[in-house]
C-alpha cells in the first residue's frame, strides 16, 4: 500500500476499498496514488476539525475539498467526487443526486418528463 494511505484516521477504513474502486473504474496506480493522498489530506482535515465521518453529507466532503489548500490549484473538487461516489456505495454517506450515476440521473429526468408531460408514473 502506498504510504498516503491514512492510518488511523477517520478514513482508514476506506484507504483500501477505495483504491478497489479507483482500480475497478480503470484508473492508473499513479492516479490511484493522487486520490489516496487526496483522501489522506481530508482525512487530517476532519481530525483537525474533530468531525466525525458518520456526521459527514457528500456536500460537506466537497465543501471541505474545494476549501483545502492544494498543489492541485483549479482542479481541486474533482478527485472528492470519486472519494464522494466511493464513500455513498460503501454506505458510509447517504447518497445525493450530485453522485448520481449517469444513467441514474438520465432515468430520474425521463421519469420526470413522464410524470409532468406524460402525467404517467
Amino acid at each position: 500500500m502506498p504510504s498516503s494511505h491514512p492510518s488511523t484516521s477517520p478514513f482508514a477504513v476506506h484507504a483500501t476499498g477505495f483504491a478497489r474502486f479507483l482500480v475497478e473504474r480503470g484508473y492508473r496506480p499513479s492516479t490511484v496514488s493522487v486520490h489516496l493522498q487526496h483522501l489522506a489530506q481530508l482525512s487530517r482535515r476532519l481530525e483537525a476539525d474533530g468531525t466525525a465521518l458518520g456526521t459527514l453529507t457528500v456536500e460537506a466532503v466537497e465543501a471541505m475539498a474545494a476549501s483545502a489548500p492544494s498543489p492541485w490549484t483549479g482542479r481541486r473538487a474533482r478527485p472528492f467526487r470519486r472519494l464522494g461516489e466511493y464513500l455513498c456505495v460503501s454506505g458510509a454517506l447517504a447518497p445525493t443526486e450530485a453522485v448520481m450515476a449517469p444513467l441514474d440521473e438520465l432515468l430520474a429526468h425521463y421519469r420526470r418528463w413522464l410524470r409532468t408531460e406524460r402525467s404517467l408514473v
